[in-house]
């Protein structure tokens, strides 16, 4: 989905303009080449965004981990009849 967001400028950065005003003419030309290389680096790019985010998530994990340690609880509930039926 957010590929097609990226759309536009995968064209545009394809996209080449000749203007002749000699002949009073533009011409609009893409390589298709350069528009799959330039969508190979995006998603390399968007890969190594993930990898580093799931990098740092692990780090953060584990310093939490380190942080908080192992926590033991002990509870002691003991109930008194005589003193709750009052």
């Amino acid at each position: 989905m957010r590929m097609i967001f990226a759309l536009p400028l995968l064209l545009v950065a394809a996209c080449g303009v000749n203007n002749d005003p000699q002949n009073d003419t533009v011409t609009l030309e893409y390589d298709q080449n350069q528009v799959e290389e330039t969508a190979q680096d995006l998603g390399n790019a968007a890969d190594d965004a993930a990898t580093e985010i799931g990098e740092a998530a692990r780090g953060a994990g584990r310093a939490i981990e380190n942080e908080v340690g192992d926590i033991d609880v002990d509870v002691d509930v003991r109930r008194n009849q005589a003193e709750n039926s009052q």
